[in-house]
């Protein structure tokens, strides 16, 4: 494979193939404005597929934003598009959230959960159905590894639905009594501690235990900074 260099030829040539493809004046020279920062940090270099993801590592130590990530990577694989290099064409960053929605005013999973059986509860017909869907699903999982591992020793329910909702977890597990679970009606009585909600004479433990993310965010944070 060539050596593949990134200087002012090759961006002159870009740049009119960007303009033939009636691209705004603006995007134009946002993109010639990062392939100039990419080529620059090079000093020199070819283009490699290694480089191109330190290029990427960069960004992310610099502190940019996800979708300023994106922006620039774009606008590299572009070029390299261009150039006929999408060998060292890098994947972009994985964006969960839209960048235009406040997370102050997103719901958390219990907390939709929690209007489903609010809205079940007035006899809204839909609520109920997603409830429905909901808990068979969970259900389904719960057999399914069962039968892939020979049985099981405990069920375990957490996070926010998990530990919060006693009404999602008697329905869940209402109708696996055929693996020896039975629940207690009043151990299932709680809401996020630490506790067994199993009957005594259940062959299959039932057990809530909260999470605790910030703790597990913060290990695997240390061990990925080591």
């Amino acid at each position: 494979m060539r050596e593949q260099h990134i200087g002012s030829r090759e961006m002159r040539d870009y740049q009119k193939h960007l303009r033939q493809e009636e691209r705004a004046a603006a995007t134009v020279e946002k993109y010639l404005r990062d392939i100039r920062a990419f080529s620059m940090w090079l000093n020199g270099r070819a283009v490699t597929k290694e480089l191109a993801f330190a290029w990427k590592e960069k960004l992310l130590e610099d502190g940019r934003a996800p979708m300023t990530v994106n922006g620039k990577l774009s606008a590299l694989n572009g070029i390299l598009r261009f150039l006929g290099r999408e060998d060292c064409q890098v994947r972009l960053l994985s964006i969960q959230r839209m960048a235009f929605r406040d997370s102050s005013r997103e719901l958390t999973r219990s907390e939709y959960q929690r209007l489903l059986c609010a809205a079940r509860d007035q006899g809204n017909e839909r609520a109920a159905l997603a409830l429905d869907l909901f808990n068979y699903g969970v259900k389904k999982y719960i057999g399914a590894y069962a039968a892939a591992m020979g049985g099981v020793d405990a069920v375990i329910f957490t996070a926010g639905v998990g530990e919060n909702d006693k009404a999602i977890r008697a329905m869940v597990c209402q109708g696996l009594d055929f693996m020896g679970l039975k629940l207690d009606g009043t151990a299932n009585d709680v809401r996020g501690k630490e506790t067994v909600i199993s009957a005594a004479d259940s062959k299959v433990k039932v057990l809530l235990i909260p999470t605790n993310e910030e703790l597990m965010i913060a290990i695997d944070t240390a061990e990925l900074a080591k």
